[in-house]
């Protein structure tokens, strides 16, 4: 049952920060030389250039091998497999089932396709891997799923909700149509300008991580989001319910803060930011 912010909850706050909040992925890697368990590298622009409409990215943000037979992204059962084991320093079972996310999967063959977020255990040997487990128990594992989850919902909720006021002839994805998440990249060491704003001038703290999201529109338009994410203590320490949250009730953890705005890389953006939705 839900918890209050004792040892465990925070204990499971602090994984979560160190393995990052971006949604999952059919293609987990086994390796990268990355510092966060989130991508931390977008696709080289050097790269050859492959089909917009069904490219698709690991969680990584690199791009997925296609077979040249279908022009389909290829899975890998391997790298999966080998995520879904028990970790070295492991003494207690984690559960390896994968709960699917309500985020549309840009790129994917089937347009009612979502993103899937890693397992307790996938989540505990990307931690693992990375020599970011700290003081990370097993039995803190679901609670920290259970919050990341429930915060690329609240995220992707705050992303339909500019979409609708900057782009509002789509339907928010029903129906296979509307905006889908392309790809997301972790850049929990690059201030985003505002944040820097926020922190320097008006002593705000800092965000604990941050990530740019690519959502791709019904018309094939790349729309990049900037997501800051905050923790906020005094908040976490009078918080009941917050340990195993709903991956849908968006108000259950009030101490986990999003602040969600698409990028400034277009006139129309800029606009939207400025006038039609406040910052």
């Amino acid at each position: 049952c839900p918890v209050k912010h004792d040892g465990g909850s925070l204990r499971a706050f602090q994984a979560l920060r160190r393995g990052g909040a971006g949604p999952g992925s059919d293609n987990l890697s086994s390796s990268s030389s990355s510092s966060s368990a989130c991508p931390v590298k977008a696709p080289s622009n050097n790269s050859p250039q492959q089909t917009a409409s069904n490219q698709q990215y690991d969680v990584y943000s690199r791009p997925l091998p296609l077979d040249p037979t279908n022009n389909m992204p290829l899975s890998n059962p391997n790298a999966l497999a080998t995520n879904s084991l028990p970790s070295a320093r492991q003494t207690a079972p984690l559960p390896t089932e994968r709960v699917p996310s309500t985020i549309p999967k840009g790129g994917a063959a089937d347009d009612t396709a979502t993103w899937t977020y890693p397992s307790p255990q996938m989540f505990y040997n990307a931690l693992a891997r990375k020599g970011k487990l700290g003081d990370t128990k097993e039995e803190d594992m679901e609670s920290v799923v259970a919050l990341h989850n429930n915060m690329n919902e609240g995220t992707w909720k705050k992303v339909l909700e500019w979409e609708a006021v900057l782009n509002p002839s789509e339907e928010g994805g029903k129906g296979g149509g509307g905006p889908k998440l392309s790809r997301f990249m972790g850049r929990p060491t690059d201030l985003s300008p505002k944040a820097f704003l926020k922190h320097y001038l008006l002593g705000h703290p800092l965000p604990f991580d941050r990530h740019d999201w690519t959502v791709q529109r019904a018309d094939g338009t790349q729309v990049r989001y900037v997501i800051d994410y905050y923790h906020d203590d005094a908040v976490a320490r009078e918080e009941d319910g917050s340990g195993l949250p709903d991956m849908h009730d968006h108000d259950s953890v009030k101490s986990l803060l999003v602040d969600v705005r698409p990028a400034a890389d277009g006139v129309g953006e800029i606009w939207g930011r400025a006038v039609t939705m406040p910052l």
